[in-house]
């Protein structure tokens, strides 16, 4: 490694890439089910068809509850980048004191 390269983990990068794509499809998915939610009120009110929404409800919340397990999952990705990044600094910076 020469002096002053950081060494990036590639792997924590790809996790975290991945784990924010899969939160991204989340709030996606969260988004559809609320959109379809406001839609059967809607009708509801209307007087078209009674809809429970109660399903549609629990699904919202199982949603929110990935997307929040899935923003963990980065926050702990990030943090091992950051840890990464930390030890390489010091490595870097100890090898400047020697020169």
């Amino acid at each position: 490694m020469n002096s002053g390269e950081i060494k990036v983990d590639e792997e924590a990068c790809a996790e975290t890439i991945s784990s924010l794509k899969a939160a991204s499809d989340s709030a996606d998915e969260a988004y559809s089910l609320v959109s379809r939610s406001n839609l059967h009120i809607e009708d509801g009110l209307r007087g078209n068809v009674v809809i429970p929404i109660t399903d549609e409800y629990n699904k919202i919340v199982k949603e929110i509850k990935k997307i929040e397990d899935d923003i963990d999952q980065d926050t702990s990705a990030v943090n091992k980048i950051v840890s990464s990044f930390e030890i390489e600094d010091k490595k870097l910076a100890q090898s400047s004191i020697r020169r």
